[in-house]
């Protein structure tokens, strides 16, 4: 829906019909979508909101080219990130 904001690691079930905002780190499920449960205690969810500025934009992991069966490899890629 047109002008909703899907928080930070948000989970939102398939075919959820998403009308109103949904908090960071929240599961929400069904139609019209209903909050369930957060994925994280608060203390974690906080911690992990304040990281998100410095974590790589995810669509921008998918246009480069990730070897995901050497572990090392991609660790080291990952850690080199902006």
């Amino acid at each position: 829906m047109k002008g909703v904001t899907i928080g930070n690691g948000a989970i939102v079930g398939s075919l959820s019909d998403v009308t109103r905002n949904i908090p960071p780190y929240a599961i929400v499920v069904g139609s019209p979508a209903q909050f369930i449960k957060w994925r994280h205690p608060e203390d974690i969810a906080t911690r992990l909101e304040a990281l998100a500025p410095t974590l790589p934009d995810f669509r921008s992991l998918s246009k480069r080219s990730w070897n995901a069966t050497n572990p090392e490899a991609l660790k080291s890629r990952v850690k080199s990130l902006p």
